[in-house]
């Protein structure tokens, strides 16, 4: 009564691999299809995207955690446009600026943050943190979380329900 069907459950649970790699495809190709057909401006670091991962280039690249240069901040705002206004983050009595969001996203991107300074600085990108090679790493990244993260879910929900329901959700 309690003994499975291993060939049912294998052949279920290819079902559910492959309904996870075809969302995988899917997600991407749209992602990319519409920051390069629909929207060629777009930018992936922009509005909240922008206040969590700021902390990285103004540390690391431009070396002023407190923001205090605003013509960086300018010259980011005037060319790749992240929001229209600095919202992310507010000026303190000091002068500095200080982010409004919470530093643990960055760890998050720093990984990605660092390969994208290597691909930018090799093929002639601007290393200032907002070039296509951040913008795109950055977001490939966020993907790569994003799959990771519903591999685990799919874990999870193996204990509770079955394969063929979880295929579906």
């Amino acid at each position: 009564i309690f003994s499975k069907n291993v060939v049912a459950d294998t052949q279920t649970s290819r079902f559910s691999i492959s309904s996870i790699w075809v969302l995988i495809v899917i997600i991407v190709l749209c992602q990319y299809f519409f920051k390069i057909a629909v929207s060629p401006d777009l930018n992936f670091l922009s509005w909240d995207v922008y206040g969590y991962y700021s902390y990285l280039p103004f540390n690391l690249i431009y070396h002023d955690p407190g923001m205090t240069n605003s013509e960086v901040v300018d010259a980011i705002f005037k060319q790749y446009n992240p929001s229209s206004t600095y919202y992310q983050a507010f000026r303190m009595e000091n002068g500095n600026w200080i982010s409004s969001y919470a530093i643990g996203m960055s760890f998050l991107y720093l990984p990605f943050f660092l390969i994208a300074c290597i691909w930018a600085s090799l093929f002639g990108f601007p290393v200032d943190g907002f070039s296509p090679p951040f913008q795109i790493i950055i977001s490939m990244g966020m993907m790569i979380y994003f799959f990771i993260g519903l591999f685990f879910f799919r874990k999870l929900l193996l204990n509770y329900l079955y394969i063929q329901n979880i295929s579906i959700i």
